[in-house]
């Protein structure tokens, strides 16, 4: 239940700062964002699977996976900014 609810409110969290860096830049890049984190899973799911079928043991397996995350964060890090949006943006409403 635990991992279910971290991975949807990451997923929200993500998807919410995507949001906010198309409206600040103007690019839409949620696409991308949902490529990628397709990309990431099946990645994860075929390393995974080539290291059970090896027969290495779970530890090794995330210990790896936590390094490799370690080593990735300087190069994929942003600095949170505060973001305010625009009057028109604020009075938006949804279509009917």
């Amino acid at each position: 239940m635990f991992i279910g609810l971290a991975s949807g409110l990451l997923d929200v969290i993500m998807n919410a700062r995507v949001s906010m860096l198309e409206s600040q830049t103007g690019k839409t890049v949620m696409n991308a964002n949902h490529a990628m984190f397709s990309v990431g899973y099946a990645s994860a799911t075929m390393i995974v699977a080539a290291t059970r079928e090896a027969g290495v043991p779970p530890g090794p397996v995330f210990a790896g996976f936590a390094m490799f995350c370690w080593l990735l964060v300087p190069f994929v890090w942003m600095p949170v900014t505060d973001f305010v949006p625009d009057e028109d943006a604020a009075s938006a409403r949804y279509p009917f």
